[in-house]
C-alpha cells in the first residue's frame, strides 16, 4: 500500500468497502495547468482516483473533493458526507512557520490533528471526523478552529491538493505535495461534540473572554461560563457563577453582564427578566456554595483546591541548591554562577552520576521526534565547551580522561540539607526539546531558590508550591529587564512549567501581584 492510499483510506475509511466508496458517493478530482481547469472526474474507487492524481503530476496542480458527491454536480451544495475538517497555514502569511509552531497552536486549543501535508509554499492539517452529513456545520466548526489557531479564515476546506503529486503553481520551482505525519491511531470526534467545544469557545463575549484571560476563578465555574448550561442545570449553574464571582469582589453589574452572556450559550436560553430576577436574589440572599471539589475533574488543576507539596510521585526528580539557582555577582575570574545553560548542564550531570563525554551531553541535549517531524538542538558544541569551562572554573564539575576523553562529573556541593530542594527532571527535557529556552529554565529555577528561601525563613505568604511575587520583583532581583521577564513568565505558563493561582492587587498602588504554582 502506498503512502497515499493509506492516507486516503484513512481519511475516507468509515465510507469505504473494499476501496469503494459506498453506493451514491464520489471524490471529485480537478487537474489544472497554470492556465486553468483541464480535467475534472469523479471516482468511486479510491486506487482509481490515485492513478489518475499521479498521472502526468508533473504538469498539472491537482486538487480532490474532501466531501463526497453524487458524481455529477460541480456545486459544493450537492456534498452527501465530510469525514474530515482541514486548516490551510500558507507560509507567506508568517516570517517563519514550522511543524513545530503548528502543534503549539494545536496543543493551546486542546485538539489532536490526524495528518499534516507540506503543499510545497504551506500546510495542510486534517482532523478526521465521524462521517457527516451536515456540511454546513462542518465547515463553520473549520472557520472557527482557523481562527483559533491562526490557519486561513477564507478557507472553505472543500478542496485540497491531493498528497504526493506536485505544485507547479510556480513552474521553475515545482515542489512535491508531501504528507509529512499520519495518525496510525485514529479516534475520528463527533462534529456536533466539536461544534459544542469551538464554535462557542470564539463566540463575541468580551466580558467572559476577559474574565478567564485573568485566570482567577475556578475551572469548573469557567467552563460553565464559556459553554453555557443545559436545562435542569442552569439555575445550580447559575448560583456557582454569581456566589464565586461575588467573592472575587465583583460588582452586581459585573456579574449581570457576565450572566447575560453566559445565558445566550445556554440550551434554552433563560428569559432576561428571570435572569436579572435570579442574579439579584441569589446575590443578596445566598451565603455560599457546594462546589463539590472531591469528584470534580479539575481538581488538580484548580486554584480552589489544596495545594501541593511538591510530591513528585513516579517522577524522576534532581537536587539543586540556593547557591546554584541564586543570580550571583561575577566572581574573581569575572565568570557568572549558574546561567541557563550551565543549570541545564548540570541537571543531566545530575541523572548520570558515572559522568559523560563531551560527546555524549552534544546527545543528551539534541531531540528528535520522528512522529512529529521536530528536532532541537538545546546547545552548540561552542557554547557547550564555554558552559564547562564555567562550572570546571566555579569547582561544580571535574573531569578524569579515560580513552582519550575527558568524562565531566559533577563535585559534591556542600550545602546545608534545608537549602535543597527537588525539580522535576521534566523541566530539563522541557528544554532540551526546545519549549522552553535554558533562560527560561534559568528564571524557574530561580523562582524555585527564592520559594525555598522564603520557606526556610519563615517568610513564606503561602503553603505547598504556591509563590506570591511581582514581575517587577523579579526582574530588579535578576538584574534584567521588566519587559524579558514578562516574555519569560509567558512561555512558562503557556508550557504549564508554572501556573497562576490567583491574581490581586497590591493595596494603595497600581501594581499587580500573581500568586503561581511552581509546578515542576
Amino acid at each position: 500500500m502506498t503512502k497515499l492510499n493509506m492516507f486516503l483510506t484513512e481519511l475516507y475509511k468509515p465510507l469505504l468497502v473494499d476501496q469503494n466508496l459506498q453506493e451514491g458517493n464520489y471524490i471529485k478530482l480537478e487537474k489544472y495547468t497554470t492556465e486553468g481547469l483541464k480535467v475534472q472526474e469523479y471516482h468511486k474507487n479510491i486506487n482509481d482516483l490515485i492513478n489518475s492524481a499521479k498521472n502526468n503530476s508533473l504538469y498539472y496542480n491537482t486538487f480532490y473533493s474532501l466531501a463526497t458527491n453524487n458524481g455529477m454536480s460541480k456545486s459544493n451544495k450537492d456534498s452527501i458526507y465530510k469525514t474530515c475538517l482541514a486548516w490551510d497555514f500558507d507560509k507567506k502569511d508568517y516570517d517563519s512557520l514550522t511543524i513545530k509552531d503548528i502543534l503549539h497552536k494545536f496543543r493551546e486549543i486542546g485538539l489532536y490533528y490526524n495528518a499534516i501535508v507540506d503543499s510545497g509554499h504551506g500546510y495542510h492539517v486534517y482532523k478526521f471526523i465521524e462521517p457527516t452529513k451536515d456540511i454546513e456545520l462542518a465547515n463553520k466548526v473549520s472557520k472557527h478552529i482557523a481562527k483559533l489557531v491562526g490557519a486561513d479564515e477564507n478557507f472553505t476546506g472543500q478542496v485540497l491538493r491531493v498528497p504526493t503529486t506536485h505544485n507547479i503553481k510556480d513552474p521553475k520551482k515545482i515542489k512535491l505535495v508531501n504528507i509529512v505525519f499520519l495518525d496510525t491511531e485514529i479516534k475520528r470526534k463527533n462534529i456536533e461534540t466539536l461544534a459544542k467545544k469551538y464554535i462557542m469557545a470564539c463566540n463575541e463575549n468580551k466580558n467572559i473572554t476577559y474574565e478567564m484571560n485573568k485566570g482567577q476563578g475556578p475551572k469548573c465555574i469557567e467552563t460553565i461560563l464559556t459553554t453555557g448550561s443545559q436545562k435542569g442545570h442552569r439555575n445550580d449553574d447559575l448560583k456557582k457563577i454569581v456566589i464565586s464571582l461575588r467573592n472575587a469582589n465583583k460588582t452586581i453589574a459585573q456579574i449581570k453582564a457576565l450572566a447575560k452572556e453566559w445565558n445566550e450559550l445556554n440550551v434554552p436560553s433563560m428569559s432576561l427578566k428571570e435572569l436579572e430576577y435570579q442574579v439579584n436574589y441569589m446575590y443578596d440572599n445566598l451565603k455560599s456554595i457546594e462546589l463539590n471539589c472531591k469528584d470534580c475533574k479539575y481538581s488538580k488543576e484548580c486554584y480552589a483546591t489544596v495545594f501541593s507539596q511538591f510530591e513528585h510521585e513516579h517522577e524522576e526528580v534532581i537536587p539543586y541548591s540556593e547557591n546554584m539557582c541564586k543570580k550571583s555577582k561575577r566572581n574573581k575570574k569575572g565568570v557568572s554562577k549558574m546561567n541557563g545553560n550551565q543549570l541545564l548542564v548540570i541537571g543531566i550531570l545530575k541523572t548520570h552520576f558515572d559522568g559523560l563525554t563531551q560527546e555524549q551531553l552534544l546527545d543528551k541535549l539534541h531531540y528528535t521526534n520522528e512522529k512529529y517531524k521536530i528536532e532541537n538542538v538545546a546547545m552548540s558544541k561552542p557554547t557547550l565547551v564555554k558552559t564547562l569551562k564555567a562550572l570546571e572554573e566555579n569547582k561544580y564539575i571535574s573531569y578524569e580522561v579515560i580513552n582519550r576523553r575527558r568524562v565531566y562529573t559533577l563535585i559534591k556541593e556542600r550545602v546545608k540539607e534545608e537549602s535543597k530542594f527537588l525539580i522535576n527532571y521534566g523541566v530539563i527535557r522541557e528544554c532540551v526539546k526546545g519549549f522552553i529556552t535554558p533562560s527560561e529554565l534559568e528564571l524557574y529555577c530561580f523562582m524555585r531558590y527564592l520559594h525555598n528561601e522564603q520557606h526556610r525563613l519563615g517568610l513564606a505568604k503561602h503553603k505547598g508550591n504556591l509563590f506570591q511575587i511581582t514581575q517587577e520583583e523579579l526582574a530588579v532581583k535578576m538584574g534584567i529587564q521588566r519587559e524579558r521577564v514578562t516574555v519569560m513568565i509567558n512561555n512558562l505558563l503557556e508550557e504549564e512549567i508554572i501556573s497562576i493561582w490567583h491574581r490581586g492587587k497590591i493595596e494603595n498602588s497600581p501594581c499587580w501581584y500573581n500568586v503561581y504554582r511552581l509546578n515542576y
